[in-house]
């Protein structure tokens, strides 16, 4: 065949394998053809392409939804925990104010109930003080009426004797009216002493008590009547029980004041091996106000 005769493009045919020209117009249908495939694929694909990024926005806010989720049951879980130390905390806190209220009530009740103790123990030695006092006066009037009857009696007595007999019976009736007189003298004397000893008693009491009711950690002992000694002893204790030293104490309740005290007491205090040595009293020296350190006590 010429070669001007031979066709420009060719295509095997698929049945029997002869060559099949192409023309232009089948040529435009092949290009219109596979213009179409290509549209459609690119239209598959961009498709395709639209879905999974579509699928993945889905995905992405499902996974922005799940953090939020997330988020918001963490923050919810971290505020009821917040909530759950808060309020074990308050319980906390209420627990240990209600016990310290109950401790500052309790101990505000034991002073009261001590104070109260004392204002009856104080009350009690004012009232012991006055019926003593009472009965002192009363004793002494009672003394010194029966002295004035007494030597009303024996004046009356005498004076009627003088006239009925001698002289010597006069002289015996006088000295027997001045040894009724010396033996009243004696009475009364006693009777002094006895209310002087009754008040020095007192006294001691009233120590006793005020040392023990301002000193409670502190030991008080009392010197047993007829030992030489001073009236009081107190051992002086440490809060934690440990012994610190010794306090000698005498109680005087006399109208005069002697030096002589102060070296009797500092025997006393040698005797008892005490640290320091206090002497109390209702009258003191001239040159003396109210406290003062004397001689060593």
């Amino acid at each position: 065949m010429h070669p001007a005769n031979k066709p420009i493009d060719t295509i095997n045919c698929p049945s029997c394998d002869n060559p099949i020209p192409i023309t232009e117009t089948l040529r435009r249908q092949l290009a219109e053809e596979a213009k179409r495939e290509l549209q459609q694929e690119f239209a598959e694909r961009q498709q395709a392409l639209v879905s999974k990024e579509k699928d993945l926005q889905a995905k992405e806010a499902r996974v922005v939804d799940s953090e939020k989720e997330i988020a918001n049951r963490v923050t919810k879980q971290v505020m009821d925990e917040k909530r759950k130390l808060i309020d074990e905390a308050l319980k906390t806190a209420r627990a240990q104010v209600s016990v310290q209220m109950q401790d500052l009530q309790s101990r505000a009740a034991e002073d009261e109930q001590k104070l109260r103790k004392s204002e009856e123990k104080e009350l009690q030695l004012l009232k012991e003080k006055r019926e003593l006092e009472s009965a002192k006066q009363a004793l002494e009037l009672d003394v010194a009426r029966r002295l004035d009857s007494e030597r009303s009696q024996i004046r009356d007595a005498a004076l009627e004797e003088a006239a009925e007999q001698h002289r010597l019976k006069d002289a015996e009736k006088d000295q027997r009216l001045q040894q009724a007189l010396k033996a009243n003298e004696e009475m009364r004397r006693k009777v002094e002493q006895g209310s002087q000893q009754i008040q020095g008693e007192v006294l001691e009491l009233e120590l006793d008590q005020m040392l023990r009711d301002h000193c409670p950690l502190d030991e008080i002992l009392e010197v047993p009547k007829g030992v030489r000694g001073a009236d009081v002893l107190q051992k002086v204790n440490s809060r934690s029980g440990f012994f610190c030293g010794l306090i000698i104490w005498e109680a005087k309740n006399t109208k005069n004041w002697s030096e002589a005290w102060v070296g009797r007491l500092k025997d006393n205090q040698r005797m008892a091996n005490a640290d320091v040595a206090v002497l109390v009293s209702e009258v003191v020296p001239e040159d003396v106000d109210s406290f003062a350190f004397r001689d060593g006590v």
